[in-house]
């Protein structure tokens, strides 16, 4: 997701045993009881009566979900030491790696990662009848599990894909009247189609590109000769260009049926282009639920919220989105992005909502999809809780040298104890870290460790407080990157 920068840029039923059997794959869970302050959705628990079977090549997005589900099966690339917690846990886990003794550098993508056939034969094993989540869904994606016999519970592809354009998207809230920045559609290869708007706005300007998860589609424009180096490093493209406004990025997840009924998570803070967690200057790297955002201004953003989830439904869309609004100084809000899709927030959103003893909105998601009907609302407000995404700052590609155990750990970076997700029990003063394990290659800004908390790690600032962003380099340090040389 792409953001505006936080400040101006710096120069109880008894468990039911799931659909499976050992020939179609022994899908039972460990029957672990959890802990009562846990125990929230015993009932969607027992209720959900097929396998939720959750696809992606990172196994971060998977964590903690399978406390949700009792035949919950996470399928992935690497066999990152984490994914023991989720089997601890009651989780089923297929990690191409560990089929596979040297498994292929190519795959990357979740298309990837479904063609191959050691995943292939995984999937056939399972029942017809689970509810298959893909993390980012494609066309191919859907062909692919659709040859296996396997239904998805994710939006059309191409539904998805036009919404998230963020070209299309400009034009779309313009239409619908949705609070947005003034922008200009410019072709790249015709400069003087921008040019009345940037002499009326001027310099800085943000330049976006259809497409780019994390900002990487994001641009920051500060003076005339980096827009002309942009216009000669991206030949052919179609790019929106919007005026830089300083402020605040307010971001939720949402959830639409089929019939255009919208549920919302509260407001959080996104924590955008931190120099010690990215080397985008618009990239996301974090969240922070523990923002003061008064009442009105929490309402605005959910009226915005329900009318842009029916325009989704109209569309034919259904499902978990995300929205991300600009809040500037005075407080007025402006819709910059919609990611029609899970976002990098899901699990330790979920898990924060589970421990709150709200209703998730994965849980919402799968009954948009399944027809079976939506929960009631429940349980209390979030009242903290943050995320932070480490990325590769070195410039070039990199190495994991060092070894960092998943598990919570006090500040000081010693471990407490082991662990994959977020507990009570961890309390606000300990986090939970999860890092590239030793060995693993790393391009450029690539995603190389998360810390989440049950506290604010901005105390609601937008700027990391000084004991997280010590823990942060210490973090960064104890992962020991090593430069590699270019692929040849």
């Amino acid at each position: 997701m792409s953001r505006q920068p936080a400040t101006p840029p710096r120069p109880p039923h008894r468990p039911r045993e799931p659909v499976g059997s050992a020939a179609r794959g022994d899908l039972r869970t460990s029957g672990r009881k959890l802990p009562r302050s846990e125990r929230v959705f015993s009932p969607w628990r027992v209720n959900v009566p097929v396998p939720t079977v959750f696809i992606t090549p990172n196994p971060w997005y998977g964590t903690g979900l399978e406390a949700l589900f009792p035949g919950f099966v996470l399928v992935t690339l690497p066999d990152d030491p984490l994914l023991e917690g989720v089997e601890r846990a009651g989780g089923r886990v297929f990690a191409l790696a560990r089929h596979t003794q040297r498994p292929p550098k190519e795959i990357v993508s979740t298309p990837q990662l479904l063609a191959h056939p050691h995943t292939r034969a995984f999937l056939e094993t399972l029942p017809k009848e689970s509810e298959v989540l893909l993390f980012k869904s494609t066309a191919r994606s859907e062909r692919l599990l659709r040859e296996i016999g396997l239904r998805v519970s994710t939006p059309p592809p191409a539904v998805a894909r036009r919404f998230e354009n963020k070209v299309h998207f400009a034009s779309m809230m313009a239409a619908h009247g949705l609070p947005h920045l003034p922008y200009a559609i410019v072709q790249s290869d015709d400069p003087r189609s921008g040019e009345a708007f940037i002499e009326h706005f001027g310099f800085p300007l943000v330049c976006q590109r259809g497409f780019g998860f994390g900002g990487r589609g994001t641009h920051l424009i500060a003076d005339r000769s980096q827009w002309r180096r942009f216009l000669r490093d991206h030949p052919g493209s179609r790019v929106k260009l919007s005026p830089f406004v300083a402020g605040s990025t307010v971001t939720l997840n949402a959830c639409v049926t089929g019939r255009g009924e919208t549920f919302t998570s509260e407001p959080f803070l996104q924590i955008t282009g931190h120099p010690a967690l990215t080397t985008r200057m618009l990239g996301a790297c974090g969240n922070d639920w523990e923002i003061p955002l008064d009442r009105a201004t929490q309402e605005g953003i959910r009226q915005i919220t329900r009318k842009v989830g029916r325009l989704l439904a109209q569309e034919g869309f259904r499902g978990f989105f995300g929205l991300d609004f600009l809040r500037d100084p005075d407080g007025n809000l402006c819709l910059i992005e919609i990611n029609p899709r899970f976002t990098s927030s899901l699990p330790t959103h979920t898990t924060l909502q589970r421990l709150h003893g709200q209703v998730p909105l994965l849980v919402r998601h799968l009954a948009a999809f399944s027809g079976r009907p939506q929960p009631a609302e429940g349980g209390a407000a979030i009242g903290g809780g943050g995320l932070l995404i480490l990325h590769n700052l070195e410039g070039v590609d990199v190495e994991v040298t060092g070894r960092i155990p998943s598990g919570i750990y006090d500040a000081d970076l010693s471990l407490h104890r082991t662990g994959h997700t977020l507990d009570r029990g961890m309390g606000r003063d300990r986090f939970l870290v999860l890092a590239a394990p030793a060995g693993r290659r790393l391009t450029p800004d690539a995603e190389c460790a998360r810390i989440a908390m049950l506290a604010s790690p901005t105390a609601g600032s937008g700027e990391l407080t000084p004991m997280v962003e010590r823990l942060v380099r210490s973090l960064y340090r104890r992962l020991a990157l090593r430069p590699l040389p270019p692929r040849v």
